[in-house]
């Protein structure tokens, strides 16, 4: 039988779907099993930077097991993880009017969390959520808010307009903030934060401070990501091109929601060192 360490990473439908919240969760527990059992930490932590290299989460995981104290940095990079959420969901919520209608792009934990917090404060929330195509991340999205209490109505990707006309306001997750407040996030979410300043509706990123990205990790951000050009599926003799991330403007995001309250975009990092 693989290693834990292997088969935490050996996960390609998790790794897929998964928001880089959960994504950089996992990492960290791969890399923490990986020492547990002797294996070979430097391969690990560059099978993890393959994975996923757009998420600052897994950079963050992979500095902690760099770092002179790799246990003590992947335990203390958990422990931030696990209690940045209910702090983050507690800020969020706030911003939800009682019964509002939310728009959702993508799969993300801290959206979630945000959500049921808004449910547990009664206010009623429910939410539009794209499908996610062509893996479908919205349709597990979807089900994880119905599971939470939410009311969830599923809509094509291709209604993102029309969809912010008819929602209250938009909420989603990161996988990167960059030092000048821009967002990178799932193809589709620079159209969704378009069609929510033509609507003339807020768009909220909700993003732990582990998400913004570490300045040892290159200053022109995440590198580019692509997909399988098959999961297009493509009629013969066509090419394709699926990329899987895109950067959202910091001009186009009324707010970012992180752990430590809701800040401008134009200034993610309002301490020395708070994030990096």
């Amino acid at each position: 039988m693989a290693l834990r360490w292997r088969r935490l990473l050996d996960d390609p439908a998790f790794f897929a779907t998964a928001g880089a919240g959960d994504i950089g969760a996992r990492v960290a527990e791969a890399l923490l099993a990986c020492i547990q059992e002797e294996g070979d930490l430097g391969a690990a932590c560059e099978e993890a930077l393959r994975l996923k290299p757009a998420m600052a989460t897994v950079h963050r995981a992979v500095a902690a097991a760099r770092s002179p104290d790799p246990p003590g940095a992947l335990a203390d990079y958990l422990r931030r993880a696990r209690e940045a959420l209910p702090e983050l969901a507690r800020h969020g919520a706030a911003l939800i009017p009682e019964g509002a209608r939310v728009l959702v792009h993508s799969r993300s934990r801290a959206v979630l969390a945000v959500l049921r917090e808004a449910v547990a404060q009664g206010r009623r929330p429910s939410a539009w959520v794209t499908t996610g195509w062509p893996l479908g991340e919205g349709r597990d999205m979807a089900a994880d808010l119905r599971d939470a209490g939410v009311p969830v109505t599923l809509v094509p990707d291709a209604a993102l307009a029309v969809a912010a006309t008819r929602t209250s306001l938009a909420l989603v997750g990161a996988d990167a903030v960059l030092p000048d407040g821009s967002v990178v996030n799932k193809v589709g979410t620079h159209l969704l934060a378009l069609a929510a300043r033509t609507a003339g509706v807020p768009l909220y990123v909700c993003a732990e401070t582990l998400k913004f990205w570490p300045e040892d990790a290159g200053a022109a951000g995440p590198p580019g990501e692509d997909g399988d050009p098959a999961e297009l599926q493509p009629p013969p003799g066509v090419a394709c091109w699926n990329p899987l991330f895109e950067r959202v403007p910091a001009h186009l995001v009324t707010a970012l929601v992180t752990e430590d309250g809701v800040r401008h975009p134009a200034r993610p990092r309002t301490a020395e060192g708070n994030g990096t």
